[in-house]
């Protein structure tokens, strides 16, 4: 039986602005990846087109997988929602915004977005994109094409919060880190049936003002989040990663710096492949794997002389796990 694996990974720099694509192909997960530069040190700009006919990338933030398996992505600076497809010749397409910043809902070749952060993409090709100032969640209907901002209720008020991550559980609800103003960084859950949005974690240095609410303490702050599959996902904070249990409402440490053998330093991103397993790429640019059913950590090996972009961290890593 053939067990060959293809893993995908897409990466933006916001720095260098450079766009690397990762493949890695056999049966030996030590195997060197292969790594192309699909973009690199292009002016900031909006164009589309084929990469390799100069189509041009800005400040990219959030992203997620489109049905088609290419990469649909936020730019912060250009005020835009865009998509990097693949194949022979790779390139980018504009889906919405013109580069104005502005808050116009209605069709998608009119509408305008400010300060785009994150963003997800639900199996009926609805993209849901947080913006950062002010703070909104607004919806692109790619079947429609339509846009729309969604007004979301915490236990009966409304709630605007800033969103710092977002990813979609089995029910195609919203998961996100958001910054409120009186509990710091704090896990929800946003029913995109009727906008309503309840409490999933805390910071434990909060607890005070969480009685009541029927949420897990968490002893760090979380930067980012990944759902897995039946109320089991994954929180990353600088120096962590631990596993959340909804149905217990209890977490686990998948790695702790702090008693660790293995340091890999200041954590910038993470995501999973298609068996739930963790990849994780720290400010240095160097990929680790933590195998989440028997907790072995390893470090990946990447073609001689070839890195990651470095300030990983001002930017967003763009996984695109795929095994086939």
């Amino acid at each position: 039986m053939d067990t060959t694996i293809t893993l995908k990974m897409c990466c933006f720099s916001t720095v260098s602005r450079k766009l690397i694509s990762l493949t890695r192909e056999g049966r030996d997960m030590q195997k060197v990846f292969k790594i192309t530069e699909l973009l690199k040190d292009k002016k900031s700009g909006l164009s589309d087109g084929p990469l390799s006919r100069g189509a041009q990338i800005s400040c990219t933030r959030g992203a997620t997988l489109d049905t088609d398996g290419s990469v649909i992505f936020t730019d912060f600076n250009r005020e835009c929602i865009r998509k990097l497809y693949f194949g022979d010749d790779p390139g980018l397409f504009t889906i919405t915004g013109n580069g104005e910043s502005g808050s116009k809902d209605g069709d998608m070749s009119e509408a305008q977005f400010r300060s785009l952060t994150g963003c997800v993409c639900t199996k009926n090709r609805v993209i849901y994109a947080a913006e950062d100032f002010p703070k909104r969640l607004r919806s692109i209907d790619l079947n429609t094409k339509q846009v729309s901002t969604l007004d979301i209720e915490f236990y009966g008020k409304k709630k605007v919060s800033r969103i710092i991550d977002m990813c979609l559980d089995d029910d195609e609800n919203l998961i996100c880190i958001t910054k409120d103003v009186n509990c710091g960084d704090v896990i929800t859950k946003i029913n995109l049936k009727n906008n309503q949005m309840t409490w999933i974690a805390y910071q434990l240095r909060f607890a005070s003002k969480m009685f009541g609410y029927n949420a897990i303490g968490l002893p760090f702050i979380p930067l980012r989040i990944c759902y897995a599959h039946s109320n089991i996902m994954y929180a990353m904070g600088k120096d962590c990663v631990v596993e959340l249990n909804l149905n217990s409402n209890t977490y686990k440490y998948l790695y702790n710096q702090k008693t660790s053998h293995l340091n890999m330093g200041v954590m910038s991103d993470f995501g999973l492949d298609a068996k739930y397993d963790i990849y994780i790429v720290n400010r240095e640019g160097t990929l680790f794997k933590i195998y989440t059913k028997t907790g072995c950590i390893i470090k990946l090996r990447l073609s001689t002389f070839i890195k990651l972009p470095e300030h990983l961290s001002s930017s967003r890593i763009i996984h695109v796990p795929l095994e086939k």
